[in-house]
């Protein structure tokens, strides 16, 4: 008799995290033919903790993940599943992305209210110093910091607290949203050309210990062609330094055969040309 693993996957306790979470059990239970007991472990995180304030004003996106690589390495759980772009771009010594899901819709998303039309005063709630730049930069409308998760902040629109949000259309699309509150707002997808998304925007990641005891299975859950996106969107931020405290988006797509990048940098409020970014890589790396 074939004896059971158990595999203890790391989540976010948010309703759209744990949606993504068991995505990426799913995902396993259609690769493997081996009987696996799959427990969801939720943690809190220190960037779920300090809500009332601007990821750019605390220190970065490994409020989200170091919790998880420290269960990791202690052998507390076996993998964590994360949005990638909640990912910073060093892991913790011993640990790997191990597999990602099929990129979702990466291009972001302007939610009003139904029946609301938008002037150069309306106030857009996010908590993404991206979105805010380019929403001044491409309508013209005023930004208001903002976080919480994906219901919270619809609710927060509906009170009238704001007069639109931006959110990302894959964490709609997972929660069911767009079908479940199409009544009370409009959504309207930016173009992903044009609204730069954040580098890794969309990816579902399962992080783990280098030689785990499911890497085999992980491999096999990979995306090849997700992963090529997501690694040369990382070295985006890697090469330019950037965090989430500076405005930085990177979109990698296959077209015509071959692996293209659109990106975006900006320092004190103005989109840096591409030979400004090439003079900050060489500089960031010393040449």
């Amino acid at each position: 008799m074939t004896q059971q693993r158990v595999m203890r996957v790391g989540t976010r306790g948010s309703r759209l995290a744990m949606a993504q979470t068991q995505l990426f059990i799913e995902a396993c239970k259609r690769i493997t033919k081996e009987t696996v007991i799959y427990e969801s472990v939720p943690m809190r995180t220190e960037g779920d903790i300090h809500l009332d304030r601007p990821l750019y004003e605390l220190d970065g996106k490994g409020m989200f993940i170091s919790a998880f690589e420290e269960a990791l390495l202690k052998g507390e759980i076996d993998v964590a599943v994360h949005s990638a772009k909640d990912m910073d771009t060093t892991l913790a010594e011993g640990l790997a992305i191990a597999a990602v899901l099929p990129r979702a819709n990466p291009a972001d998303v302007l939610v009003t209210l139904r029946g609301t039309a938008l002037t150069e005063k309306s106030v857009i709630g996010t908590g993404s110093l991206r979105r805010q730049i380019q929403i001044k930069e491409q309508f013209g409308y005023q930004t208001k910091a903002m976080r919480g998760n994906v219901d919270t902040r619809l609710d927060k629109l509906k009170r009238g607290e704001v007069d639109g949000l931006v959110l990302a259309a894959a964490g709609l699309e997972r929660l069911g949203l767009l079908r479940e509150r199409q009544e009370e707002f409009t959504f309207e997808y930016l173009d992903v050309h044009t609204f730069l998304p954040a580098p890794a925007q969309g990816i579902i990641v399962a992080e783990s210990r280098k030689g785990g005891a499911f890497e085999e299975l992980f491999s096999r859950v990979n995306d090849a062609e997700t992963m090529e996106c997501l690694l040369m969107e990382r070295q985006f931020l890697q090469e330019t330094g950037a965090d989430c405290k500076q405005p930085v988006a990177a979109y990698a797509f296959r077209q015509d055969g071959e692996l293209r990048l659109e990106a975006a940098l900006w320092e004190d409020g103005r989109r840096l040309s591409a030979d400004e970014i090439e003079r900050r890589i060489k500089r960031f790396q010393g040449e």
